[in-house]
């Protein structure tokens, strides 16, 4: 490790580290609340409370759909994210929009996940998308049912390719840079396919199998995810 490096880490732990803690925990403690400000809006300006029991209901269903997410997204897209970016990514959209933003951006700059400089464009990518993303969804809530309204039917069928077009753009993004082990990860995506599993467990089979075959081939072969 050279001398840049090290100097560079032992600010990020003594300077940098911290203070991302500290907002950290309060951005997510303010997040938690935030979740249910709704409820209390509507009750404070409409007088309307929702029914208890339907209310935990629908909690306890949402928790039970969420948990899986909730357990593996933290370490699946970390080296990617960052600490900061890692806290900031419980706003929401992680897959399809933190993660892509964070590694485009560290693309555009020449910087590596997991690295200082890594940890800071990731800071900035994610910081930057949450603000645009609260813009445009506040612009959508305003603006959306009317655009809605008259765009023909084969503009609104397309939306419901954004979401595979993004992996598709991050899968190639990578590909460039490991293609013998986007083969790999390709085709064991397909078999998965035809075992029924949900989203969550195919994403974390590839991430179990795939970190483990990459930690194997360094071990064994010296071989790197991504070149140099």
């Amino acid at each position: 490790m050279s001398e840049k490096i090290q100097k560079q880490e032992e600010i990020l732990r003594r300077e940098y580290f911290p203070y991302v803690h500290k907002i950290g925990r309060i951005f997510c403690i303010l997040l938690f609340f935030a979740n249910a400000l709704p409820v209390f809006l509507v009750y404070l300006f409409y007088g309307i409370a929702p029914d208890t029991k339907a209310a935990l209901t629908g909690l306890g269903m949402a928790a039970m759909i969420l948990l899986p997410f909730y357990l593996t997204e933290g370490w699946m897209y970390f080296s990617v994210l960052g600490i900061a970016g890692n806290y900031m990514q419980w706003a929401g959209n992680t897959s399809n929009c933190r993660v892509p933003c964070a590694s485009v951006a560290q693309e555009v700059v020449g910087v590596k996940e997991g690295t200082p400089e890594g940890e800071i464009i990731a800071n900035i990518a994610v910081g930057t998308s949450i603000v645009v993303n609260a813009l445009f969804v506040l612009a959508g809530a305003l603006l959306g049912n009317v655009l809605m309204a008259v765009v023909p039917p084969s503009v609104k069928a397309a939306f419901n390719l954004a979401l595979p077009a993004i992996f598709g753009a991050i899968y190639a993004q990578f590909t460039l840079r490991g293609p013998e082990y986007a083969a790999f990860v390709m085709a064991l995506a397909l078999v998965l396919q035809y075992l029924n599993l949900p989203n969550w467990g195919v994403l974390l089979v590839l991430m179990v199998v795939s970190l483990g075959t990459s930690l194997f081939a360094y071990r064994r072969y010296g071989k790197y995810y991504i070149r140099k």
